[in-house]
């Protein structure tokens, strides 16, 4: 069956229809730019019926041959002919249009045809679309182990395995021959972690599920990276004290651990270093980075600078970042932006630590001792490049070996998703577990990017994430016949799906532990209708809220309700928003300028007793507009107050980027105010992003922004703000925010 597919497959894949079209009815016959409206089953992007339309932006490179006759043979065709464009948003109305393109070449009516069989092909560098394409073409061919594992199939892609085979988790079925593990497992997350009753469950889940796939569900707060934090980390110990021999046979358990950006990577590792004091030591990997150590690529000819007086391991450690740089085209899109406090996490620093540390009677000693002399040997000026460039291949050779005894040492690898696929983890790495945080907004190919190259050696996954806020994922939201399963990310179809709903396949969290319940709380009744509950350390006052409740009385005066939620009203016509410089994004210098003036009060005042000094680290400034967070970095950096180090600074980000992070204390600047349509909202009122903006505070939330228009709107329900109320209204969400500020 699976051979029938893939020769299926490879025989039609890329032959599509499509028609061509101009972009404007007013075009002249000599003009040589048109859009292509793309009419097929898209088998060069399909999966099963499930379509990877391109992004908007993709480079892409349309061809066919032109033939004297219907019907002509090979030798009878005149010419190859080839349209190279790019994927546009724009779309026809006909439903089986799967996308559209600009293209450039020769008039297309010139040939004398409407339609034509063509050959599509993906150009340029998109390495996310590619990435993903080779995910599909290799998921089309069937993921599930015949002889168990994970039941890929049916959870990935909601169809049974190419070979009708029942599937089971081969680790949890092996557990019985392991007595006191599960035990052990189960009673640490208890009683040393105190995770919840809910987190519980999963926890146990994890332990007896028949399927290899484990799904947290949870609000914003709910403990989830935490919950996964702690059953990922008990998995390496209980395995490594139960299962002893295992290493030494090549069947070492180890995790790959990912999320969907670098962000969220930094965050779940942060969380395991937390923990792993209280249950040893353990290696973790953040794949890819390093930084450049002082080393430094010039334009000339690729010199390479190494500042003099370093150790001979620091050396070459910048000889390997530069090089990576310099000739590891592939490296650089998985290299990590982790910050100064996980360096020493990073691959290129742990690798050559590592290989530093392996003692003489070690089986790679001497490989390393050569290995270090290529190293060194690439830093001697007198080198011509081309001596250069064989010294490296020389140690690329090497690195295989090193790598493969490096890799077996590690025991789990943080990556965002986008550089799961690098070909040295897919070379070397052998995962048991992975583990995808923040889940619900990554679509199936961004999903499939672990889960291909390791389908031989995983054997369970666990999927966290909030599917609440998330609504459409479409990859290009075109009017075809894929676009249902294109529009919906995975988390949310498992959300939607009553086979996952029954038998406990998933687990949902019910109580908050992040924020305060004065913040959290309109997002529980507008999102989660009131089911979350708060937990009683959330409800303490805290040595934040106590020195910045009391920055605020003195601020605001009698104004002020010594609450930890508050929102300024900026609506006076000389508050109005413009477009930043020459784009089209929205800025608000006066909610700006009000905003930094808070912080900068904040960072120098002097906290009372009880409360603490608030530094630039306990800040956030979240804004949904691009042209707002250049205006609040530029006043920040204008005060001197932005902060001095990596870990210690105030953050500013859009909605997107704020997934994963929390802040003691949140700004959030609505910016938009334009006095000729005061109650205009754009997008600002989309229940996604407000989710996610409204829930980045622990301890303290100010809101500054167009509150009058708005507030008088929904009271007289003034025009187009009838029905705003109604929980199916467009702005109802909104709505809902906004009244949560009312007295």
């Amino acid at each position: 069956m699976q051979e029938a597919r893939r020769a299926h497959l490879d025989e039609e894949a890329g032959q599509i229809l499509a028609m061509f079209y101009p972009i404007h009815e007013d075009f002249s016959p000599t003009e040589t730019v048109f859009r292509v409206n793309i009419y097929c089953n898209l088998r060069a992007f399909q999966l099963r019926g499930m379509s990877l339309v391109p992004e908007p932006g993709t480079p892409i490179i349309i061809s066919f041959a032109d033939y004297d006759t219907d019907g002509a043979t090979q030798r009878q065709q005149k010419s190859q002919h080839f349209y190279a464009g790019f994927v546009i948003e724009d779309h026809a109305e006909a439903p089986s249009i799967a996308f559209c393109a600009v293209v450039e070449g020769r008039p297309f009516w010139k040939f004398g045809k409407q339609k034509v069989s063509v050959t599509i092909q993906l150009g340029g560098e998109d390495r996310a679309t590619m990435r993903q394409y080779n995910a599909f073409r290799s998921a089309s061919k069937g993921l599930s182990p015949r002889g168990g594992g994970v039941d890929w199939d049916r959870f990935l892609l909601n169809c049974m395995s190419p070979d009708w085979h029942t599937q089971h988790n081969s680790w949890a079925r092996s557990m019985a021959d392991y007595p006191g593990q599960k035990e052990e497992f189960f009673q640490q997350a208890e009683k040393v972690f105190g995770l919840d009753s809910k987190q519980m469950e999963f926890t146990k889940q994890f332990l007896e599920n028949d399927t290899g796939v484990s799904v947290l569900f949870g609000a914003t707060g709910n403990g989830k990276s935490f919950t996964v934090a702690v059953v990922l980390m008990l998995y390496l110990t209980t395995n490594k004290k139960f299962r002893k021999g295992l290493k030494e046979l090549g069947n070492h358990h180890r995790i790959l651990v990912t999320a969907t950006s670098d962000q969220a990577t930094d965050d779940l590792l942060r969380k395991c270093i937390e923990l792993d004091p209280t249950l040893g030591n353990q290696h973790f990997v953040r794949f890819k980075g390093g930084g450049k150590i002082g080393a430094n690529l010039s334009g000339q000819g690729n010199v390479i600078e190494i500042e003099v007086g370093e150790e001979e391991r620091t050396k070459r450690e910048n000889i390997e970042n530069a090089y990576w740089h310099m000739m590891d085209i592939d490296a650089r899109s998985g290299q990590s932006k982790s910050r100064s406090d996980l360096k020493e996490f990073d691959f290129i620093h742990d690798f050559h630590k590592t290989i530093a540390s392996w003692s003489h009677d070690h089986p790679q000693a001497r490989i390393v001792a050569i290995y270090n002399a290529f190293v060194d040997g690439l830093m001697k000026e007198e080198y011509s490049r081309a001596q250069r460039a064989k010294l490296f291949n020389k140690k690329k050779e090497l690195e295989r070996t090193l790598y493969k005894a490096y890799f077996h040492e590690v025991d789990a690898v943080f990556v965002p998703l986008i550089g799961a696929s690098h070909p040295i983890l897919e070379a070397f790495f052998e995962p048991t577990l992975l583990v995808i945080d923040d889940a619900a907004i990554a679509v199936l190919g961004d999903l499939l990017t672990p889960v291909i190259p390791h389908l031989t050696s995983l054997q369970h996954v666990i999927l966290a994430g909030d599917p609440v806020p998330v609504g459409g994922r479409a990859l290009n939201k075109g009017r075809n016949e894929f676009f249902d399963l294109t529009d919906k990310t995975l988390m949310v179809q498992l959300f939607l799906d009553e086979y996952c709903q029954s038998d406990n396949r998933i687990t949902e969290l019910d109580q908050q532990h992040r924020m305060q319940p004065e913040i959290f709380g309109p997002l529980n009744q507008t999102y989660y209708h009131g089911k979350v509950l708060d937990t009683a350390p959330v409800n303490s006052k805290d040595a934040v809220s106590i020195t910045a409740q009391e920055y605020f009385r003195k601020t605001f005066g009698a104004a002020y309700a010594n609450g930890n939620r508050f929102g300024v009203d900026f609506s006076n016509p000389e508050n109005a928003s413009k477009n930043w410089r020459a784009s089209k994004s929205p800025c608000n210098h006066a909610e700006a300028t009000a905003i930094v003036d808070m912080v900068q009060g904040l960072l120098s005042h002097k906290p009372p007793i009880g409360g603490r000094q608030i530094e630039p680290r306990d800040i956030l400034i979240n804004t949904p507009f691009a042209g707002q967070e250049t205006e609040n970095r530029v006043c920040l950096i204008r005060k001197g107050i932005i902060g001095t180090t990596d870990d210690n600074k105030i953050r500013v980000a859009s909605p997107l980027n704020a997934r994963g992070q929390e802040g003691n204390i949140q700004f959030i600047s609505l910016c938009l105010n334009d006095p000729a349509t005061p109650l205009n909202t754009e997008f600002i009122a989309d229940r996604e992003m407000l989710n996610i903006m409204f829930s980045r505070a622990k301890h303290m939330q100010i809101v500054v922004g167009n509150f009058r228009p708005w507030t008088t709107a929904i009271k007289s329900k003034a025009k187009g703000w009838e029905g705003a109320s109604a929980k199916k209204a467009q702005r109802y969400e909104f709505v809902e925010v906004i009244k949560s500020f009312w007295p």
